[in-house]
């Protein structure tokens, strides 16, 4: 399956983009100068994800190859959702290019969330560069991490799950952080994930 998706407009539709892969499929996607936005936060009809990748449960034989590039994302003050979010919850592979993307986010989890290894033993091989993530925290505990990379999210089901990731650079292929709200930059690193 080859996907093209340039140049479109959607917001508050629940996912705003979500493929995803199974059984010994290959999967390509390409997402390019697309303004998405999640910002209902209204019970019942509250958004998502506003990017979403996944890798199917329990199947093993996928491919799974994404380029999300150029794209302009925001996630709204207080909704409960992840700007790209990728999850590997099967045993295939996924293999993305996360370039040169806006991203305003003023959410309740993560601006970017790279996951592996819930029912199988998934690959997660990622390169994210030149991505310019607004982190907005406004002083309600919004948007914990700009970026989080977790492997092993179950044990055992996910046991020998890996995520390679190839964050920022030099020049144009740093990622810049803002806070345009206010709140100050937090490191923390855990034992199976590292956030940024």
């Amino acid at each position: 399956m080859a996907i093209s998706v340039t140049n479109s407009t959607s917001s508050n539709n629940n996912d705003q983009l979500s493929v995803s892969a199974g059984d010994t499929s290959d999967v390509d996607l390409v997402a390019t100068g697309n303004t998405m936005a999640s910002t209902s936060i209204t019970p019942g009809s509250a958004d998502f994800v506003v990017i979403s990748l996944l890798g199917s449960a329990f199947d093993t034989g996928f491919t799974f190859d994404s380029r999300i590039q150029n794209n302009n994302i925001t996630v709204a003050n207080g909704v409960t959702a992840d700007g790209i979010a990728v999850f590997n919850a099967g045993g295939g592979a996924m293999n993305l290019l996360i370039t040169g993307n806006s991203l305003a986010y003023g959410g309740t989890q993560r601006a970017i969330n790279l996951q592996t290894g819930q029912d199988g033993a998934g690959a997660v091989n990622v390169t994210a560069t030149g991505n310019t993530i607004d982190v907005q925290l406004d002083g309600a505990g919004n948007a914990v991490n700009g970026i989080l990379a977790q492997s092993g999210v179950a044990d055992p089901s996910g046991a020998g799950s890996s995520i390679c990731a190839d964050l920022g650079g030099a020049g144009a292929l740093a990622n810049i952080f803002t806070h345009s709200l206010g709140g100050t930059l937090c490191r923390r690193r855990h034992p199976r994930s590292t956030a940024v």
